[in-house]
């Protein structure tokens, strides 16, 4: 039997009950752990990665398995991605500020993985095309110039534009297959960062203690 009062919740998010014992001192306030909100900010962000992290598919008639296994892997992200913007605002930063404190090899490693999936430039062709939030197009461009440190640029976009819908499981020509391996590795890579960066505040905040 655990020793935790939520297993669940410390299994999606490491350091959740020393983080909810420090903000119970500080009156429930998320400044305990250097971030913005109260406790019910923290615990709607906890649950909304749950789900993020335990999505598993989408289940659409009429349409080959790669196809829905492309969208279940955009509609994961999707999940992901708005997780991250609570976490952002939690953190009081753009998404762009959020890695400074994360190894650099890390941004490197996703860029060239996902190079291996869209090698002829596929994909960040059509997200240039089709973004019209000229910051966005700016750093997709930047990344697409060989800035690796820009990759999490095409996260964001390809959100946006699934949301909106104009990106489908075989965007310009991609497979459903790369499609989905470049969402799964996108959700991975913020999922860890996001489970790294809250153990460091965490840390940070115990032994300041």
């Amino acid at each position: 039997m655990s020793d935790y009062q939520y297993p669940h919740l410390e299994q999606t998010l490491p350091g959740f009950h020393d983080a909810r014992g420090l903000i119970k001192e500080k009156g429930g306030a998320m400044s305990a752990v250097n971030m913005r909100g109260d406790k019910f900010d923290f615990y709607r962000f906890t649950n909304r990665l749950r789900l993020a992290i335990n999505f598993k598919e989408v289940v659409i008639e009429e349409y080959d398995q790669p196809t829905v296994d492309g969208y279940g892997a955009l509609t994961k992200l999707f999940l992901t991605w708005s997780t991250f913007e609570m976490y952002c605002e939690l953190c009081g930063k753009k998404y762009h500020e959020m890695f400074h404190n994360y190894p650099k090899r890390h941004t490197h490693e996703l860029a060239n993985a996902y190079w291996d999936y869209d090698s002829q430039g596929v994909l960040i062709d059509f997200l240039i095309d089709q973004t019209e939030i000229h910051g966005q197009n700016y750093y997709l461009k930047q990344f697409d110039e060989g800035n690796n440190l820009r990759v999490i640029t095409v996260a964001a976009c390809m959100r946006h534009i699934y949301a909106h819908g104009h990106l489908t499981a075989n965007p310009q020509g991609l497979t459903a297959e790369e499609t989905s391996k470049i969402c799964n590795l996108f959700t991975d890579f913020i999922h860890t960062f996001i489970r790294a960066d809250f153990q460091r505040r965490v840390a940070v905040a115990k032994n300041s203690e």
